[in-house]
């Protein structure tokens, strides 16, 4: 897996960041869309990998209308109430989504970030 990666320490960082994601959302620390758009750039590394992320691309294809993060800033406080019951009702329908695909990133990488961490850099 990760083989489109030559240099052992870019894997390993990579796998690190993704495996950090991952246990963000799972022990809580940050939502199922946003972690669902902090997917989006790992894409392209590996074809397992890619297949897992799908289920990130699809909650952010479904969500990418909804102002989240920076965005909030620039919207009217008014509008912003209305969008909070959207964001809430899109949270709940991917929750167990991104969750499931958060396990199988860990499940899939821990073993990979093991083994880099077994070789010299």
């Amino acid at each position: 897996m990760l083989d489109n990666c030559y240099n052992l320490e870019e894997k390993r960082r990579l796998v690190e960041e993704i495996l950090t994601r991952a246990n963000a959302f799972l022990t809580g620390k940050a939502g199922p869309i946003e972690t669902a758009r902090s997917f989006l750039g790992f894409r392209g590394n590996d074809q397992t990998l890619d297949e897992i992320l799908l289920t990130f691309v699809a909650v952010d294809s479904e969500t990418d209308n909804l102002p989240l993060g920076d965005v909030r800033k620039h919207w009217n406080p008014e509008a912003l109430k209305g969008e909070d019951i959207k964001i809430a009702k899109a949270e709940l329908w991917c929750r167990e989504m991104v969750a499931d695909a958060c396990r199988d990133l860990v499940k899939t990488l821990t073993p990979i970030l093991e083994e880099l961490s077994d070789q010299p850099p």
